[in-house]
Formats: structure tokens, sequence, C-alpha cells
């Protein structure tokens, strides 16, 4: 919604983007995202073979935050944040709170050590595979908001 329509800049967008950008740059963003995800799991596993554990977290939270990222695109949908309103987002706008129910336990983490951080990491390479991956939803199963 604007806060202010002084001009048919406003409309001009809305019509260009809403309800959701092209199918080509749809996909094009998703798999480069997709491909951006599965990089920082591999990271994750680098990182904490070598003993870099904190390093490794960060590598994981950034690959959840892609697969939500992801998750939005796949189902064409634009978010308000990708750490914000998380449950209203996933669960209200997409529907899906079986995949909400999830979320919260993958970011659990209990000890910054190397096989949790791999195996949290393998939960969002699943996650993505199952919800947002290209392969699944290009041909376009997904339906918008």
């Amino acid at each position: 919604m604007p806060l202010w329509e002084g001009g048919s800049a406003f409309a001009d967008l809305r019509t260009r983007w809403l309800p959701y950008y092209g199918e080509s740059l749809r996909e094009e963003r998703l798999r480069m995202v997709n491909d951006a995800c599965r990089l920082n799991i591999e990271r994750v596993h680098f990182a904490v073979t070598r003993g870099l554990n904190f390093y490794g977290f960060d590598r994981f939270y950034h690959a959840f935050q892609e697969f939500l990222q992801a998750l939005f695109i796949a189902h064409r949908v634009y978010p308000i944040a990708y750490n914000k309103w998380i449950r209203e987002q996933v669960e209200g706008w997409l529907g899906l709170a079986a995949l909400y129910s999830e979320l919260p336990s993958v970011l659990a983490v209990s000890q910054l050590e190397r096989d949790e951080l791999i195996d949290k990491a393998e939960h969002v390479r699943r996650l993505l595979a199952t919800w947002a991956s290209p392969t699944i939803v290009g041909g376009g199963s997904c339906s918008a908001r």
C-alpha cells in the first residue's frame, strides 16, 4: 500500500510488478537463490571440518535465509522480510503450517558443534529440495497468493 500518491509512479510500478514479476525472471532468480543456498550449505561443511564453527553457523544462517527467499520466489509472493513475521508469512500467506512447524527447530542450535551444524545444514538442503526447488515449482505447480 502506498503511503502517498502524488503522481503516477506507484500506479506505474503496480502495473509492471504486481501481482508478481514475469515468469522467466522468477525462474532465473529461483535458480540463482537455490544455487546460493546450496553453496552456503557446502560452506558449512567446509568450515566445521576445519573447526570454524562460528563461521559455519554464519553460513548456515545465510542458507536458511536463502531458503526462505527461494520459498517466496517459488510461490510467487513478495515477502515482508526474511527475518521478521516468518510465522505470519509462511503459515498465513503461503498456507504452509506444516513447513512452519519445522522452521524453529531448524534454527535451534544447542552447541556450535560440527555434527549438529552439518545436520542442520542438511535439513535446510532437504527443505529447499522439498519446498523451493526449481525442478519442483518451475513448471508452475505452486499457486500465487
